[in-house]
């Protein structure tokens, strides 16, 4: 019997059920219905089940409410209860679990049942194969299933026709897995043969007169066994590409991959298949993810607690020759933990994940291991590997065994389960001693013939394998892999030569490191460290010659941005930066700040602020030095006054700590605007955990990182690699806008300490003992006051762009659109360098002159892993640094819209806040507030602030900034780094402006001595130029060209060095501009619209000295035909 549902719901089974034909399976009706009413709910007595036919499956009678009520949401409750009151009589009858298995296996290909209205019809395939009866709609299950069961081959599967069959298939359920069953059902007739002619013979009128097209069944079961023949050819040939052709390869081998030999070694090899043996184990309890989750968690403890924490004990001259890869000399520096956590845990899911994928493999036969993944294990490598396996499968075996005793055990404790054996120290330190020898065995391996022999160099080339792209990392995505391989290699061999527990009185302590380092930790040795060194070299090289690949590019007009394809909007940026800004304002004054009235905001004159940058005391900073003090008592007071009293306090008067735990969220979200509205508007972005380890106040080794400098609030940063062994970090001074110097100031002078005075009555609260206040701003206070990680800030940050513009934006990729920004919109093409030369012997020169907007963003301009210059934050910080820095932070925020022109204070509806009168101020001149300041504008500040002389020199450097209106003349001055710079004839200014405006061709024709130069590298110095293309006939000249332009600030690079990058200005022989690698480069450049001229030095000798000279000087004209403007100089 069917019953019938009074809803407005579709007569037959909607579009999302793939039927082939009309169903006209049994069916009987139990109840009356009207016309119109849809049949959407069918019982069918044949198989005892009750069917939506509008989803397409059956429905178990206990799950019916719960269905009507989720998938149809548009009936009424009175409709629901009626349907549910109508079937209870069909209970008795019904099947709870659908039909019998046996009932639906009889069939098969061979003995197909009629087809069960409401359920879909998706043609399939059966294996014919005698005795099996296997049903399927996926082909590519189809195939999986002859390999597994049958091994029957590809080309076998394709010849022989009959080891399976097409059919049509029904299942009464989709989900889950194991409730599926497949049936086969017969093909429904396509109807009479009148009414197929006469309906084809309208249709064809239809298609004539070009009306739309109806779609009749027998059309739609051509269009499904078309496309169903097509998507089987799809998966083919996807499956195929992920299987390395020798024919292919032979067109897309580059010298990285030969060098790393995973061309030839994975050739035939399915890629993805290989990848995903080394995956970690997911969060779930499918296959081994959770004996393979515990031993991820041993490795951990292994090597963070034996491995590093055992480098303590150590001795110095072990720790310098570990770090060494020479096998006769120590580092200069003791190998150690890492500055970053995040970084050795990235490290050691290397090894994480060559274990797993060891173990995935291990039940290969060698035969098919060697075939399918191109590696053996050693008969020493299996048996250790088994013997973990074992290990891992006793524990979990013991644990199962063990749950009903536990249980009884945990009734008596109270409900509290008792530690299992995985936890306990015994367990733990057993699979600990298992781990240690296995990968032990894989990096002591001596490859003299193969290297693919060693399993573990074999797991090299599967990292090289990007699981989200199916291609071969290049060089520089993987020159990082390695380096972490050495790292964990380093520390795990270390300890398995001289483990920490036996250091003690080791007598041959020395002689039993030397064994083990000599042999198998040093380059140019017959081990998988000596490749993996030898490659990372190699890599290295590959990667400074070639760069990375292009993740920024511009629209025409410069304000869009397309990050790795995607577009951001500069506008959108300092949108951003606006609202966050606004919102940090509001969070502030409006929920963490209890002042009430007209005048709750207000501003700290920090012009006034004495901060004296050689004070080191412990614990101190300009909040003391200045009777900044002790405000969270003014905090209390107006705590007290205020409406939000009953909130945080009781009657008498103890904390309500639930009040506090919602306000410190509040805290926590505005430290979050604090740190991301730093790193944004600070200039050029810091690195992860530079900024986020900043200090309010002096420690015990490291001084404070914020300071009041001439009104301003700068932050210090500071990076080195080597850190935790040396103690000289790179420093940068980052000068923040206005109105976040005052976010900043107010949270440390009000926020901050009514927070710390409530973490220690906690620790009052809770009779533990009291730690002092954390030396950093933002820090964990369960932690033990610790500075975030970076991937904290990164988290934040991805949240909070998404939230303001739409698009998360990650900590990684904020540096390189940062960068991108600086060099396209924010940076002085005409900036001086930064020389930082303090006296000292120091001739690496490199790091003496370098952009500072490079030095910003923690790198050098020659090279990524120089981050800045060796100073100290407080003996070594000049004048001149702070001036230079200062500049790159100021084109920053005038980029972003957040410089000095700007309020220092907004209202929380936008409204300008009218200044308070002069005479109801309480600031005193010149000298910061002892109560709350009442000041509201920057205006009225300055005019109390600025002395006669200041205005003087502000109006003197406004007249001559309107005086150097031309563009042209400025760039001259910053050229001859004079600002009283002229041209030294209308011949030498006629000449330059011609070709600023790419005039073309342009022929100069001036004395010696005429500034024949400054044609080309005036118009490099405007903010809107691309790259210009000098010609130097001379090798001397060549050099005299590049040091005059990187005097003069121009960034400029000789070719092939300018290869990688797109200097201003790039230098090139005259003999090396007419090579097809120099003439594809620039043809490079004129695509991307980047080439603005190529200038010819002179370019009398292209024709004078041609002839008898330098024959290759014609050649030249292949260079001046990139289409772009060609001066000519002589």
């Amino acid at each position: 019997m069917a019953t019938i549902a009074q809803q407005h719901l579709p007569d037959s089974p909607p579009s999302n059920t793939n039927s082939d034909t009309q169903a006209t399976g049994r069916r009987t009706d139990g109840s009356e219905r009207g016309e119109g009413e849809g049949r959407w709910l069918l019982y069918n007595e044949e198989y005892q089940s009750l069917i939506c036919a509008f989803h397409g499956y059956a429905v178990r009678f206990r799950n019916l409410e719960g269905h009507l009520k989720d998938r149809h949401p548009d009936l009424s409750h009175q409709v629901r209860s009626d349907l549910i009151r109508r079937h209870k009589g069909l209970l008795p009858t019904l099947l709870e679990e659908g039909p019998r298995e046996d009932q639906l296996a009889r069939h098969g290909s061979s003995n197909p049942a009629e087809p069960v209205e409401g359920l879909p019809i998706h043609r399939g395939f059966a294996c014919t194969w005698p005795g099996c009866g296997y049903l399927t709609p996926s082909w590519k299950c189809l195939r999986i299933h002859f390999n597994d069961k049958h091994n029957a081959k590809a080309a076998k599967r394709k010849t022989q026709a009959d080891l399976w069959a097409a059919v049509h298939l029904q299942t009464f359920f989709t989900g889950p897995k194991r409730a599926i069953r497949y049936f086969c059902v017969r093909e429904v007739g396509r109807g009479e043969g009148e009414r197929e002619e006469g309906g084809g013979s309208e249709r064809r009128r239809r298609r004539g007169r070009g009306a739309t097209t109806v779609t009749q069944p027998e059309d739609q079961m051509t269009i499904a066994h078309i496309t169903k023949g097509w998507s089987l050819q799809q998966e083919e040939q996807e499956e195929m590409q992920k299987v390395m052709d020798e024919g292919i390869l032979r067109h897309e081998t580059t010298n990285w991959l030969k060098r790393t030999g995973w061309s030839a070694h994975f050739t035939g090899r399915n890629l993805m298949d290989i990848q995903a043996c080394s995956k970690m184990p997911g969060r779930g309890n499918e296959g081994n993810d959770e004996v393979l989750r515990h031993m991820n968690e041993a490795l951990d403890r292994l090597f963070f607690d034996r491995c590093i924490g055992g480098l303590k004990s150590m001795p110095l001259m072990t720790r310098l020759l570990l770090a060494s890869p020479h096998p006769h000399d120590a580092h200069s520096r003791p190998f150690g933990p890492l500055q970053e956590k995040t970084s050795m845990d990235r490290y050691l899911g290397y090894i994480k994940r060559f274990l797993c994928y060891c173990l995935n493999v291990l039940s290969l036969e060698e035969e098919v291991l060697l075939a399918d993944h191109g590696f053996r294990f050693t008969l020493e490598q299996r048996a250790n590997l088994e013997k973990l396996w074992a290990h891992l499968q006793g524990e979990e075996d013991e644990e199962i065994e063990g749950d009903d005793d536990e249980a009884e055990e945990d009734e008596i404790e109270g409900g509290r389960p008792s530690s299992s054996r995985h936890n306990s120290p015994n367990s733990d330190e057993g699979l600990q001693e298992r781990i240690l020898p296995v990968l032990a065995g894989f990096w002591t391996q001596r490859l003299d013939g193969d290297p693919f022999a060693s399993p573990l160099w074999h797991f090299v080339g599967v990292l090289g394998i990007d699981g989200e792209t199916g291609q071969l990392r290049p060089a520089h995505l993987f020159t990082y892999v390695l380096a972490g391989l050495v790292f964990t290699g380093r520390a795990l061999l270390g300890e398995w030569a001289i483990p920490t527990r036996e250091r003690d009185g080791m007598e041959d302590l020395t002689q039993r490191f030397a064994q083990v380092r000599d042999a198998w930790l040093c380059k140019a040795t017959y081990s998988p460290m000596g490749y993996i060194l030898s490659l990372l070299l190699f890599g290295k090289k590959i990667a400074r010659e070639t760069g990375s690949r292009l993740m920024v590019s511009w629209s025409k007009q410069g304000e869009m941005m397309y990050f790795m394809g995607k577009p951001i909007l500069m506008e959108d940026l300092r949108t951003m930066v606006a609202k966050m800004t606004a919102d940090a304002e509001d969070l502030l004054w409006g929920q963490l700040m209890f002042k009430e009235g007209n005048d709750e905001r207000f501003v700290i004159p920090l012009a006034g602020i004495e901060d004296d940058l050689t004070q080191t005391r412990r614990g101190q900073s300009f909040i003391h030095r200045n009777g900044l003090a002790g405000k969270e008592v003014e905090m209390l007071e107006d705590l007290i006054t205020s409406s939000r009293k009953t909130d945080l306090l009781d009657q008498t008067g103890e904390w309500k700590w639930a009040g506090i735990r919602k306000y410190l969220k509040l805290v926590k979200r505005f430290e979050e605007f604090l740190l991301l509205l730093a790193h944004i508007t600070g200039g050029q972005p810091s690195r992860g955990e530079e900024i986020t380890g900043l200090r309010l106040i002096n420690g015990i080794n490291r001084d404070r990182n914020i300071f009041i400098i001439d009104g301003e609030v700068v932050l210090v940063t500071q990076y080195h690699k080597s850190l935790a062994h040396f103690d000289s970090p790179k420093v940068i001074p980052r000068f923040l806008p206005g109105r976040i110097g005052q976010l900043f100031v107010i949270y440390m002078i009000y926020i901050r300490p009514l927070t710390d005075r409530w973490e220690a009555d906690k620790w009052e609260l809770y009779g533990e003992k009291m730690a002092p206040p954390s030396d950093f701003i933002w820090h964990n206070e369960a932690a033990g006051g610790v500075p975030w990680e970076s991937s904290q800030m990164s988290a934040a940050m991805g949240r909070w762009t998404s939230y303001y513009i739409g698009r998360r934006i990650m900590l990684q990729d904020w540096r390189h659109i940062a960068i991108a920004i600086s060099k396209k919109h924010a940076r002085d093409r005409g900036a001086g360098r930064a020389d930082f030369e303090d006296g000292e012997d120091d001739h690496d020169e490199s790091e003496q002159y370098e952009v500072p907007d490079d030095l910003a963003a923690s790198h050098t301009g020659q090279t990524a892993a120089n981050y800045g210059v060796t100073i100290d934050i407080l003996k070594r910080l000049t004048a001149e640094s702070l001036e230079i820095f200062g500049q790159v932070s100021h084109r920053w925020h005038k980029f972003l819209g957040c410089d000095k022109s700007s309020s220092l204070l907004s209202s929380p509806s936008g409204k300008k806040v009218e200044p308070i009168p002069r005479q109801d101020r309480e600031v005193k001149e010149g000298h910061p507030p002892r109560k709350r300041a009442k000041v509201t504008s920057l205006e009225a500040l300055q005019a109390g602030k600025i002395g006669v002389k200041e205005k003087e020199k502000q109006e003197k450097e406004k007249n001559e900034e309107e005086e150097e209106e031309d563009m042209i003349i400025r760039a001259l001055r910053a050229v001859l780094r004079n600002n009283n710079a002229r041209f030294r004839s209308p011949q030498q200014e006629e000449a330059v402006r011609q070709a600023a405006a790419q005039q073309s061709p342009l022929v100069a024709v001036l004395p010696t001595g005429g500034g024949k130069s400054l044609v080309f590298m005036v118009p490099a110095m405007l903010a809107s130029a691309g790259v210009t293309i000098v010609v130097a006939p001379y090798a001397e000249l060549k050099r005299q060209l590049v040091q005059r332009c990187v005097d003069a600030g121009l960034d400029c690079k000789p070719w092939p060095e300018a290869r990688s990058s797109w200097p201003r200005i790039t230098l090139v022989s005259a003999e090396a501009a007419i090579t097809d690698d120099f003439l594809q480069w620039a043809a490079d450049l004129s695509v991307n619209g980047r080439l603005d001229r190529v200038v010819i030095d002179e370019c009398h000798l292209t024709f004078t000295a041609a002839e008898t000279y330098r024959s290759k000087l014609r050649g030249l004209v292949l260079t001046t035909s990139q289409q772009r403007p060609s001066p000519a100089r002589s």
